[in-house]
């Protein structure tokens, strides 16, 4: 059902005996939604023995001839020129992201995305949406930089999407911390500060050991181990499974130790800018061998941290 050069599914498929077009279709290309094969039917990109079908529920003989012509390529612009690729496969691909640019759009017609430039790049990214954001499989805040994800097909993502559920995915990030900071954990639960919901703060303990009574208590899991010590710094390799946002930048703080620059944590200085970089992502394939992908940090971590 791959398209040809022509925009058609290569060589059509022959139609089940008494099978609705949508069923057909669903069961042609499992990776499809429901909204997906509505669509390619409302849009007339489905045809039966070579005529335009816009009747979804059109009961079928049986072997006629169906055809699905391939969605428009989605109009994306995007700021961001070219992304950095660190591993490709028939699944998922992998670059890396720069500190500054956001992975996915938070807003109606925002532009300049990772996800939408992975998607000129990868132009069938666009079954996760139009921006190709639904693709991505895990998120990096705005000034963090790194190994970033995306599924080239709904199996993929889903089977992907499993394991980060199953917290078999390890990821490792390299941040640098204010003060000198030791090899420690975190397994404090998170929630969204009351005040400032863009902000996550540690879930309170009473006197009793009771959490915090809150409706989005997050689990979450942080380990670090100092690489280097500067005068009133630490290089940390840090390794989470968990993903609840801001977890690295939270945990580290609590501890006492906030990324150098994260004001909204804790941290001075730096005019802004924070330490943290995205260095591996381990999971595994479909063929089940593990993958790694290892990415390279900007020029100016390794100026912060007197070099390689």
């Amino acid at each position: 059902m791959g398209e040809n050069e022509g925009g058609m599914t290569g060589g059509g498929i022959a139609a089940w005996a008494g099978e609705r077009v949508d069923r057909c279709l669903a069961r042609a290309r499992p990776e499809w939604s429901r909204a997906d094969v509505e669509s390619a039917v409302r849009e007339g990109r489905v045809r039966v023995d070579g005529r335009t079908e816009r009747s979804k529920g059109r009961r079928l003989a049986g072997g006629e001839r169906i055809e699905v012509e391939a969605p428009p390529a989605p109009a994306v612009e995007c700021r961001l020129s070219s992304v950095e690729v660190l591993y490709e496969d028939e699944d998922v691909v992998a670059v890396n992201k720069p500190a500054g640019v956001p992975t996915q759009p938070v807003r109606a017609g925002e532009r300049g995305t990772l996800s939408q430039a992975m998607l000129l790049r990868w132009p069938e990214l666009s079954w996760g949406g139009a921006d190709g954001a639904g693709a991505v499989l895990h998120r990096l805040d705005i000034g963090t930089s790194g190994v970033v994800l995306a599924a080239r097909h709904r199996d993929a993502w889903q089977a992907l999407r499993a394991q980060f559920r199953a917290q078999t995915v390890e990821k490792h990030y390299w941040a640098v911390v204010e003060g000198r900071a030791e090899a420690g954990e975190s397994r404090l639960p998170l929630t969204h500060a009351q005040r400032s919901p863009c902000r996550m703060r540690v879930v309170g303990i009473d006197a009793r050991g009771r959490l915090d009574a809150r409706d989005d208590i997050l689990p979450a899991a942080t380990r670090w181990t100092p690489l280097r010590t500067g005068p009133d710094w630490t290089w940390l390799d840090v390794c989470i499974r968990s993903g609840v946002t801001h977890q690295i930048r939270c945990h580290l703080s609590s501890a006492g130790h906030p990324l150098l620059g994260d004001a909204l944590y804790g941290g001075h200085g730096e005019d802004g800018c924070f330490y943290l970089h995205s260095r591996s992502i381990t999971w595994r394939g479909t063929d089940g061998h593990p993958r790694l992908v290892l990415a390279e940090p900007p020029p100016e971590f390794w100026a912060r941290v007197g070099g390689q």
